[in-house]
């Protein structure tokens, strides 16, 4: 392994290299929840692009089309991820350190995505309460029509009775 600053690189047979970047808790102090995770990598805009032809022939840099972030977006939504590089020229993004926002990140959008499905859940319970309510009312209410039903039929037979019998009182008269 080689060392460079806090990151070892290094090759592992069948592999091409890898790279780790010391990480162990008996190294740090001060750690402090990532908060709003979200909210930072919203900020962050990430682009296509290909490198300027000054910078192809200054750098040796190739032609092709690359993705990442720009430097100065990601230096104001996340200042710990920017530093200077080619003795202070320009600015360069470690983006190893945009990892743990991510993962913050997905693990938010989980909790986000299970409280949604919990109250998806609750409304597709509290559905299928009310549809049961209204099958039963909706029952109710075809008994009550058929009473009413009966009751009409039994009020239009004592009609005719009645109308018998007043056609009867009259041809008494």
């Amino acid at each position: 392994l080689t060392l460079a600053g806090s990151t070892y690189t290094g090759a592992s047979a069948g592999s091409v290299g890898f790279e780790l970047t010391t990480s162990d808790r008996r190294l740090k102090e001060r750690l402090t929840k990532i908060s709003a995770p979200l909210d930072t990598l919203s900020k962050l805009k990430g682009v296509y692009y290909y490198w300027t032809k000054e910078s192809r022939e200054k750098h040796n840099y190739d032609s092709r089309r690359h993705l990442g972030f720009l430097a100065q977006d990601v230096a104001n939504a996340l200042p710990e991820a920017v530093d200077t590089i080619k003795d202070g020229q320009y600015l360069g993004v470690d983006y190893q350190s945009i990892v743990p926002l991510l993962t913050e990140g997905i693990k938010e959008l989980h909790n986000e995505l299970l409280l949604v499905n919990k109250k998806i859940l609750l409304i597709e319970l509290e559905n299928k309460n009310l549809a049961a309510k209204a099958v039963k009312v909706e029952s109710k209410e075809k008994e009550k029509e058929r009473k009413l039903v009966a009751e009409n039929k039994k009020t239009e037979k004592l009609e005719n009775i009645i109308s018998e019998l007043l056609q009867r009182v009259e041809a008494l008269e």
